[in-house]
């Protein structure tokens, strides 16, 4: 008797009495393996109330079809800004929204991780990410560990970077 009631129960699960693990998604970087290079202004607000507003360039590597990284970043523009070297590398990305699914929607924002740009972060930071340019904006009340942040970059070169989730 013991052996039916097993056996029915195997027979169940078999048949959707049991829920299958989520399928996983991947985010989509194209061109895989391409370089792209974004640049513009930002205003950082640093310890101490310190605020700069310097040339931001940032680098983006799409490692493969699924995965992509900042590997270089510079802040320029005299005065200040040196005082807020950006690094260590990678920070990596992720899309942020929207969440699938369904997949393959053009990304609205990413997620950046541990960036840190002189005493600010390491931390995460959310961007909006706009296919027009394309460019990266810091959304009001964007931060950087405790160090607010705001400014455009546009990409320069071609071909566009395309992102979807």
């Amino acid at each position: 008797m013991n052996q039916t009631a097993f056996a029915l129960a195997i027979g169940l699960l078999a048949l959707g009495g049991a829920s299958a693990a989520p399928a996983a998604y991947a985010d989509s970087f194209t061109p895989a393996g391409g370089v792209s290079t974004f640049s513009g202004m930002v205003t950082l607000t640093g310890g101490g109330g310190l605020t700069v507003t310097c040339n931001a360039t940032i680098t983006i590597a799409a490692l493969g079809s699924t995965d992509a990284e900042v590997s270089a970043a510079t802040l320029s523009g005299g005065g200040l800004c040196g005082l807020f070297p950006p690094g260590p590398f990678p920070w990596n990305i992720d899309v942020y929204a929207p969440v699938p699914p369904p997949i393959g929607q053009t990304a609205t924002q990413l997620r950046i991780w541990n960036v840190q740009i002189g005493p600010c972060g390491p931390a995460p930071v959310i961007v909006n990410w706009s296919t027009s340019g394309p460019a990266i904006s810091f959304p009001a009340g964007a931060t950087i560990g405790p160090c607010p942040i705001s400014g455009t970059l546009t990409q320069s070169g071609s071909p566009p970077l395309v992102i979807t989730n």
